[in-house]
């Protein structure tokens, strides 16, 4: 597993990163989770809906775009930076 970050940007845009592995789901399922390079779950995401993947039509980088109306709490731990 790589390592990679989580980004946070406050109203004030303060950034703030939270260090990350991977990114789990099952096709058709409802959740999505983000793995810390310890294995504990960093950011976990439910939706009504399902979760699908197609292929995409441009770059090698996979992905996903997640919009919300309501806020998000995030508890910072000892390893935001």
């Amino acid at each position: 597993m790589g390592q990679s970050l989580i980004i946070l940007s406050d109203n004030l845009g303060a950034m703030k990163q939270i260090p990350v592995a991977m990114l789990e789901f099952v096709e058709d399922g409802n959740t999505l989770w983000v793995h810390s390079p310890q294995g504990g779950t960093v950011l976990r995401i439910k939706t009504k809906g399902k979760i699908t993947t197609r292929k995409c039509p441009s770059g090698f980088i996979s992905h996903a775009d997640i919009m919300t109306e309501d806020d998000i709490e995030i508890c910072l731990g000892e390893d935001q930076e």
